[in-house]
C-alpha cells in the first residue's frame, strides 16, 4: 500500500487475501474522493445501522403518465417499508424516510441509496438534519445496493404483479404494499436470517 492509503493494496503473503479477510472491520466516514476508503461491507450490528432505500418506476398505460413505489429495507433486520409516489422528488424522498423511520421499531443511523435526483444534496443535509447519515452507493457497482434490489424484485413478483400499471389507482395500489409489508415485516420467511 502507499503512504497515502496504507493497506489497499496489502495482500497477504499466502493466498493474496487482502490484510482485513476474516476480521471485523468497522469503517468510518466515506470519502468521496477516495474510493478506496469507501467500506464494500458495512458491519450491521443492530437494526437500523445501515438501511438501503430505492425507488421502482411504472408507467400507467391507460394514460403514459410514470408514478413509483419508494422501497427501503434494513439490513440487519429485513424490516422493510414501501409507498406509491405519483412523483420523485427530494423533499417526498425525505418524508418517505421519514415516515419509514416512524413506522419502524428501531432507529435509522445511516441510509444508503443509489446517486438518482431524488436522493441528492438537499436529501442527504434533511436527513443529516434529523441525525441520519447518507451514503451513495459507488457508480456501477449494482452489488451495492443488492439488498434494496432483491426487495424491489420480490415486491413486484409477490405483491404487485403484472396487473399494477393497467387495472390499479394509487389508493389501491398503497392498500395493497400496506397488507403485503404486514406480512412480509411479519410472516414471511427470511432465508437470508436463517441459521
Amino acid at each position: 500500500g502507499s503512504a497515502k492509503n496504507p493497506g489497499a493494496n496489502s495482500q497477504c503473503s499466502s493466498g493474496g487475501e487482502p490484510a482485513h479477510a476474516g476480521k471485523v472491520v468497522v469503517f468510518a466516514a466515506v470519502r468521496p474522493d477516495n474510493v478506496a476508503f469507501w467500506p464494500r461491507q458495512y458491519i450491521n450490528l443492530a437494526p437500523g445501522a445501515l438501511v438501503q432505500a430505492d425507488t421502482i418506476r411504472f408507467i400507467d398505460w391507460r394514460n403514459g403518465e410514470r408514478f413509483y413505489i419508494y422501497t427501503l429495507v434494513d439490513l440487519y433486520s429485513r424490516w422493510a417499508y414501501a409507498e406509491y409516489k405519483p412523483k420523485l422528488r427530494q423533499n417526498v424522498s425525505v418524508q418517505f424516510v421519514l415516515r419509514a423511520q416512524k413506522a419502524a421499531p428501531f432507529a435509522f443511523r445511516m441510509v444508503q441509496t443509489d446517486n438518482g435526483p431524488e436522493f441528492g444534496k438537499d436529501f442527504g443535509d434533511r436527513l443529516a438534519w434529523k441525525g441520519i447519515q447518507l451514503r451513495h452507493s459507488r457508480v456501477r457497482q449494482s452489488n451495492d445496493n443488492a439488498h434494496i434490489e432483491r426487495f424491489n424484485r420480490t415486491i413486484q413478483e409477490e405483491c404487485l404483479g403484472n396487473t399494477l400499471t393497467y387495472k390499479l389507482t394509487n389508493k389501491v395500489v398503497q392498500e395493497r404494499l400496506a397488507t403485503y409489508l404486514d406480512y412480509y415485516n411479519h410472516e414471511r420467511v427470511h432465508l437470508s436470517l436463517q441459521c
